[in-house]
């Protein structure tokens, strides 16, 4: 040991989506899931796996993969996109829809650190991972819970089941999504459970970053309509309460096409958090 901390390397944080995968199923669509190997003494181990996403030809995970980067090293990673269509854990019971083999240095020296490549051994479509460096020193978690208000219908006969998706901005421009709420059906005015997070993947401690929140009905064919969007930032959103915000939900077709368009609805935050890991004491934004 003894290197000292210059040399243990950096951490960086990757984020997967894929493109255009083929269907495994004959009635539906894939579900799904991204399994992560890194080579070590020349066999290829585990090192995590994302969330199942149903009926999506076009997935983007909000499981982050964090690794110690050495550039001295050669770390070689496989990933792997299973169609998850039973209960087992074990990867030989999921038909596999493609993967490919890339170094961690290859990521985080690709232009934009985005690298995107096309799947091989399965159906085809593409992958997409966004490498980024970890602040060291953003260490915490944020709490965060939010209400829509008068949510727009998307469907025809009832009210939306609405959900959101939080991204925050990548360096190149693209977006990386940091949490995916439950669903609530049948509800114009949801109050979503509490998201509960590390800062690093959150914002990696820039709380001027910019975030965008889009609100979503979900439909169980996998056809999510979008409700409307805004952009953020977490400064905005811890003094959310204090200050009764209300984000206007904006959906750009309407906007486009309608004069009188205000809004597809609201959203408050009902709760805002962030405290220290070890001491558990608030941080303050």
């Amino acid at each position: 040991h003894g290197l000292g901390a210059a040399n243990q390397g950096k951490h960086v944080e990757l984020s997967v989506s894929c493109t255009n995968l083929k269907d495994q199923d004959m009635m539906s669509k894939s579900d799904p899931v991204c399994v992560l190997f890194e080579k070590r003494s020349g066999i290829w181990a585990e090192t995590g796996r994302t969330e199942m996403i149903s009926n999506n030809h076009h997935p983007t995970w909000q499981k982050k993969f964090v690794f110690n980067y050495n550039p001295q090293t050669t770390q070689e990673l496989k990933f792997e996109i299973y169609d998850w269509d039973s209960k087992s854990q074990k990867l030989k019971r999921h038909d596999i829809l493609g993967q490919i083999e890339v170094s961690l240095g290859t990521i985080v020296s690709s232009a934009g650190k985005q690298y995107t490549s096309s799947l091989k051994n399965g159906g085809g479509g593409r992958i997409t991972i966004l490498a980024e460096e970890t602040n060291p020193r953003a260490l915490g978690k944020i709490k965060l819970q939010l209400m829509g208000h008068k949510l727009d219908s998307k469907d025809t006969f009832g009210k939306s089941d609405p959900y959101y998706n939080l991204s925050k901005k990548m360096g190149n421009g693209q977006w990386s999504l940091v949490y995916r709420s439950e669903v609530i059906k049948n509800n114009s005015n949801p109050k979503w459970a509490s998201m509960d997070k590390p800062i690093t993947e959150i914002c990696n401690g820039d709380y001027d970053r910019e975030m965008k929140i889009e609100v979503l009905d979900y439909d169980s064919s996998g056809e999510n309509d979008l409700i409307g969007e805004f952009t953020t930032n977490i400064r905005s959103l811890s003094s959310g309460v204090r200050n009764q915000t209300k984000y206007e939900v904006i959906n750009p077709k309407k906007q486009r096409n309608k004069r009188s368009y205000k809004n597809s609805g609201t959203i408050s935050v009902v709760d805002f958090r962030s405290f220290d890991n070890l001491t558990n004491h608030p941080i303050v934004i």
